[in-house]
């Protein structure tokens, strides 16, 4: 009974900020640092930062319904469990995840995260085979995760998550993750690839793949249909060749729906826009606008710019 109480609640949070017109979600950057060396990101390169402790005021400013932990490599962070506790303990209905690229995890330290408040872990996969290793730049890490994940659900998580980059070289492994996370009793996401970060153009579809893509996301939306392992939506994965074809796909909701706030406190609209405003001076009938920008087809952007009609209620069910 407890969790459709909390259900309930959540829910309630939900249309009243979008009916207050203010954030639903935020995504929340503990750190830059990271212990990864992805050719498509630049954070890793980060040496000096400053940090918060105690990231509760700052959340509470928005009072979303949803808080997505980032990085950087969030674990990198040693009192992480007691930042998701003040989160909590300042925002009580609220949805906890993390996206994390899963080195410095293990299952004792995903109990302690879950004793905290979090409720979902998503791991940021490249492929499902040791190419991930040269990938990110941590020798054994597929290996790590392949023999962690599968033991997560256990704990109790509501949702563990493979959250997957669609890229050039790994696009024939895209439903086979799907499949992998299906046999592990776990989910997976998709996301765009972007190289905004580090200008790196060389992981999007060749031709010859993005002729086939519609097809890919075909046979993703079916295998959906058939199992409850894909959470992404399916107007996300529809949107996605038209992305990588190029296309303009307008309506970006970034600082109307979600904000990103870096380590320091600062709002952003997005994790690729410059800081607008600092944490206790934000105001959310002022401090954004509308978003011209069609350079991304991140989840984040994606999944809020879903259309919450009766079909996605059902894939939320």
């Amino acid at each position: 009974m407890g969790m459709y109480i909390e259900k309930a609640r959540l829910a309630a949070k939900y249309y009243r900020n979008r009916f207050q017109k203010r954030p639903v979600s935020i995504n929340l950057e503990v750190t830059k640092r990271c212990n990864a060396t992805c050719d498509f990101c630049d954070y890793w390169k980060t040496k000096k930062e400053n940090v918060i402790d105690d990231y509760g005021p700052i959340v509470k400013k928005i009072d979303p319904m949803m808080i997505t932990i980032t990085g950087g490599e969030p674990m990198l962070r040693p009192n992480l469990p007691e930042i998701i506790q003040n989160i909590k303990k300042a925002v009580p209905v609220s949805y906890l995840a993390m996206i994390t690229n899963g080195s410095l995890m293990n299952h004792k330290k995903a109990k302690e995260l879950y004793d905290a408040g979090l409720r979902q872990v998503s791991f940021s996969i490249d492929f499902i085979d040791d190419r991930h290793d040269k990938s990110r730049g941590i020798p054994g890490l597929w290996r790590h995760l392949s023999e962690l994940i599968p033991t997560l659900p256990s704990i109790g998580f509501d949702s563990v998550n493979l959250n997957w980059i669609i890229r050039e070289e790994s696009l024939n492994q895209t439903k086979a993750v799907a499949e992998l996370a299906k046999d592990w009793g776990v989910n997976v996401t998709y996301t765009a690839y972007s190289d905004l970060k580090n200008m790196n153009d060389r992981h999007f579809l060749s031709d010859d793949n993005l002729e086939a893509f519609p097809g890919l996301i075909d046979d993703l939306l079916a295998f959906k249909r058939k199992n409850k392992t894909i959470r992404s939506s399916d107007y996300f994965l529809e949107m996605m060749p038209r992305f990588y074809k190029h296309e303009q796909i307008s309506g970006c909701p970034a600082g109307l729906r979600w904000v990103q706030v870096t380590p320091e406190g600062w709002f952003k609209p997005c994790s690729e826009l410059p800081p607008v405003v600092f944490w206790d001076k934000y105001d959310h009938k002022k401090s954004f606008q509308s978003q011209e920008c069609t350079l991304c087809w991140y989840g984040c952007r994606g999944e809020a710019q879903t259309p919450m009609n009766w079909k996605r209620i059902r894939e939320f069910i």
